[in-house]
């Protein structure tokens, strides 16, 4: 597993093979204030397997250009899903972007966004955007609540 914190950024590519590997974002260092964990701003790129937490806004910011795929993540937990992690705002923020997908229809593709301060899910001035098949608000398992700020059960 590679740890990206927000001092020393992403791993140098040269160093990864070219099988799959896991990052975490993680904030360490409380300088990065109210950052989001991934603000996307191009199109067409798709964000996969991270586990992004403990952010002063949102786990992933989306603006701009979109056809962005948001798969297979965790966010507001930890790389196992085990331990809450939440970011401060929300799990996932799409602003003024359109034609993102959210999640899919097989498990590998379901985000799990739980343990937020805010909505789990948050579309602003958005069109035609896809949320499917993930988990909201609950363990990774699905199987008990584990709300965002907005959606606690009652």
């Amino acid at each position: 597993m590679w740890l990206c914190d927000c001092v020393r950024g992403l791993p140098d590519a040269s160093a990864a093979s070219f099988g799959l590997c896991d990052v975490t974002l993680n904030l360490i260092d409380v300088s990065a204030g109210n950052s989001a964990g991934l603000r996307l701003q191009a199109g067409n790129s798709t964000i996969r397997g991270l586990a992004i937490n403990g952010f002063g806004a949102q786990g992933i910011l989306v603006q701009g250009a979109g056809t962005n795929m948001i798969a297979g993540n965790y966010l507001g937990l930890d790389l196992s899903g085990t331990a809450a992690r939440g970011n401060t705002q929300q799990g996932i923020w799409i602003d003024g972007s359109h034609g993102n997908v959210i999640g899919g229809t097989n498990a590998a593709d379901r985000n799990v966004i739980s343990a937020n301060g805010d909505a789990g899910i948050y579309l602003l001035n958005a069109a035609a955007n896809i949320v499917l098949g993930n988990y909201i608000g609950t363990t990774a398992a699905g199987a008990a609540a584990w709300g965002n700020g907005n959606n606690l059960p009652e």
